[in-house]
């Protein structure tokens, strides 16, 4: 075993097989007063799991902050540097992998392809326990079949952890989205932005249209652009002329009205009244 600055990397599985799934190597990271800090960077995919303390994850000028029960999923060909807190010193378990079944996996527990994911939620005792089996595997055929399917039991921990948060953020949110949504459908004709929106819910707007979308799979903006356009058809169609309609659904600008309007009929106003 071998430690530099607080990584030890145990085994590298050079018998391991391709396909679907497969570990490439297993490690920890700890931190001691002497050894405050780590670069980190494999050639694979790395999902690492906080077992102590808390640090910080720096990567291309950003910093982000890691607890205990945190996991972290790094793309391959990333280099972080990992600093401890100096009081709480941080302690992690490693795994890099790789296999045909990558990208099904990341997207089940809503992680990024191309940028580092952190995934919240406490560790379950068969995340820790698989690891340390995989920690204490020989680096033979048997090891690395053995490995792969450790590491498809972890992965199905992981998935009922995002699971339980991504509900949890539904029921804490979704009170607020259906608050928005209600403003919207009444006041869409008053020339209300995402800001006034946001405003209304007591949400960030960045933040608000995030969970907006995460929801209701459409954009805040999207929504409200749909129902003006959806609304300004209604009126055309019962007779009313496209000069008037625009400002009675909401847009002050006639231009910005005929080029969403074409964009999403293929038509313009003026053509589409007159059938």
């Amino acid at each position: 075993m071998k430690a530099v600055c607080g990584l030890m990397t145990k085994n590298k599985f050079s018998k391991r097989l391709g396909g679907r799934l497969f570990v490439e190597r297993s490690g920890r990271i700890e931190f001691d007063v002497k050894n405050l800090s780590v670069n980190l960077d494999f050639a694979e995919y790395v999902v690492l799991f906080v077992t102590d303390g808390t640090g910080i994850l720096k990567v291309i000028g950003k910093d982000l902050y890691i607890n205990i029960g945190d996991t972290v999923i790094i793309p391959p060909n990333t280099t972080v540097h990992i600093v401890s807190d100096e009081y709480a010193f941080l302690k992690a378990s490693f795994i890099t992998f790789g296999g045909t079944d990558v990208n099904l996996l990341l997207k089940s527990v809503g992680a990024s392809i191309e940028a580092i994911s952190v995934i919240t939620g406490e560790l379950s005792d068969a995340v820790t326990d698989c690891f340390k089996n995989i920690f204490m595997l020989e680096d033979d055929l048997s090891g690395a079949l053995a490995a792969s399917g450790y590491f498809e039991i972890i992965f199905a921990e992981l998935i009922k952890t995002y699971d339980g948060i991504k509900s949890e953020f539904i029921e804490k949110h979704d009170k607020r989205i259906v608050e928005a949504v209600k403003f919207i459908d009444e006041y869409y004709t008053k020339g209300i932005g995402v800001a006034e929106i946001a405003e209304h819910v007591k949400l960030e707007r960045t933040y608000f249209t995030k969970i907006f979308k995460r929801i209701r799979g459409i954009s805040p903006q999207s929504y409200l652009v749909e129902l003006r356009l959806d609304k300004a058809a209604e009126l055309l169609s019962s007779g009313q002329k496209a000069d008037k309609v625009y400002e009675k659904v909401g847009y002050s600008d006639y231009q910005a009205f005929v080029r969403a309007f074409k964009l999403k009929f293929g038509v313009t106003p003026q053509k589409f009244f007159n059938g």
